[in-house]
């Protein structure tokens, strides 16, 4: 993420694999350069609770809090630093079904349903979970975003009405709400709702204007308007 630490990466590995050139991935590099096996991976800023320990190979090693869990990673193409004693040494590994399901979690230690994290900067405080999928309930690198939201909130010097949209667990709601912002947090799902609920409470956050949407909201569909202007 921008302004976070950088960490030096050996290069993806087979036949026909060569550094990016200086005009990016995918353009070919100037013969007369010298060449580097060395990718730069820029990491999230800020964060206390949470790590990237290591990644490559398809996967990614990360500390959330406490616990250190092994999840699957397509992007991360290159080779891994770390020996392979320390992703066996992860507290939980998640394993990607054969046939499109869910997949599961493997549990090499205890770890909590679910428990506590914390982002510093801007006092938030959330509990995370090992969830289907392999998600935890939050997206380290989405960081820079609240705190550029914030920022934004700060500098617009007025109040700020905010819709989000797909809002998850509530971090960017959280953010927003720290900022000042009024704001509306839809999401499909009402176990994740509930966890949003959660994570404002223990944010000390409940009593900021943070709203679901409205039951007539919801029913106002195109379909249903046309049905009551009829009646």
């Amino acid at each position: 993420m921008p302004g976070g630490p950088r960490i030096g990466l050996p290069g993806p590995t087979g036949p026909g694999t060569r550094p990016p050139g200086p005009s990016g991935p995918g353009t070919v590099a100037d013969q007369s350069a010298p060449s580097s096996s060395v990718l730069d991976l820029l990491t999230p800023s800020g964060w206390q609770d949470y790590e990237l320990l290591d990644s490559g190979q398809g996967r990614k090693l990360e500390r959330f809090a406490a616990y250190v869990l092994d999840r699957p990673e397509p992007n991360a193409l290159w080779r891994r630093r770390l020996p392979p004693e320390r992703w066996r040494e992860a507290d939980a590994r998640f394993e990607v079904a054969a046939e499109g399901g869910q997949g599961e979690w493997s549990f090499h230690r205890p770890v909590p349903e679910r428990w506590e994290m914390r982002y510093q900067p801007l006092g938030l405080r959330f509990h995370a979970a090992c969830r289907p999928f392999r998600h935890v309930g939050v997206f380290p690198e989405q960081a820079a975003h609240w705190v550029w939201l914030v920022d934004r909130l700060k500098a617009a010097g007025q109040p700020a009405t905010v819709l989000v949209l797909f809002g998850y667990t509530g971090l960017a709601t959280l953010a927003l709400a720290r900022g000042g912002a009024a704001v509306v947090h839809v999401d499909a799902s009402k176990p994740t709702m509930a966890w949003a609920r959660d994570n404002a409470r223990l944010s000390n956050l409940e009593e900021r204007p943070i709203r679901p949407p409205t039951a007539a909201a919801r029913r106002a569909r195109p379909g249903a308007s046309r049905a009551r202007s009829r009646s």
